[in-house]
């Protein structure tokens, strides 16, 4: 991740820039799932997975509450020099991996060798194969997906309608809030749309984006914080599933 970053403050060309995001996708993609699994392996352990989907949906609003800060400052840092922003996130990122070293492993079956890339394709294809598990990665790789594009389709609209790179942190503050405040109330909001009806509630990231599509007036930008809790929403609740039917070594 600080290498990307890194790279990202460095680049001033578009090969340079799409080379950043790759490193910086490797670096998301070898930690994405890794932390959730170990939440719910360590509840696991201490007899409380019950608790998972609560107690991820206050670390997701935690880390939304830290994304919505940092959006400010670095909307503030990017209006005194657009390279700023990713000195400091570098730097952040090795923080980052300082603390990742002092983490603490729950117990769990001793693996009888180390995963190699067979072994990878191999879980890849038997989660593709079960049926409990591919609605809800499809599920989750759309909201995602989505929710990327509308981020950026987001932005896009506030260009055109003059802002300031300053606001643009003060936007995405505001859209970060939004998350955390949904993350955080997944299990209660769980509890009284039931299944289904938090299945259904997940419209609405969609809707936003077709809302937009239709009309070039600056008002539906004014519907994102839904869209965002939604997604935040739907952090802990589909994680939570991924969880309880995948075995702690196939996490």
């Amino acid at each position: 991740m600080a290498a990307g970053m890194a790279a990202y403050g460095l680049a001033n060309s578009f090969w340079l820039f799409a080379g950043a995001e790759v490193v910086l996708a490797f670096g998301y993609s070898l930690f994405s799932g890794t932390e959730s699994a170990l939440i719910f392996d360590t509840l696991k352990a201490e007899g409380r997975e019950t608790e998972y989907t609560r107690i991820e949906g206050k670390a997701e609003a935690w880390t939304r509450v830290g994304t919505a800060a940092a959006a400010v400052a670095g909307g503030l840092l990017a209006a005194i020099w657009l390279r700023l922003p990713f000195v400091v996130n570098t730097s952040t990122a090795l923080v980052m991996f300082a603390i990742a070293l002092s983490l603490v492993e729950p117990p769990r079956p001793t693996l009888a060798a180390r995963a190699s890339v067979r072994q990878i394709l191999q879980i890849s294809r038997e989660s593709l194969a079960d049926a409990r598990l591919l609605p809800v990665m499809v599920l989750s790789a759309g909201i995602f997906v989505t929710g990327i594009t509308g981020i950026w389709g987001y932005f896009l609209r506030l260009t055109n309608h003059g802002i300031t790179v300053a606001s643009y942190g003060v936007y995405f503050a505001v859209f970060q809030g939004a998350t955390a405040a949904g993350a955080a109330s997944a299990t209660p909001l769980a509890c009284v749309f039931g299944s289904r009806g938090s299945y259904a509630l997940l419209a609405v990231i969609p809707a936003v984006l077709v809302v937009f599509a239709c009309t070039s007036a600056p008002w539906p930008v004014l519907l994102t914080p839904l869209a965002a809790a939604t997604w935040g929403f739907s952090t802990p609740l589909l994680l939570n599933l991924l969880n309880c039917h995948i075995t702690s070594e196939r996490r």
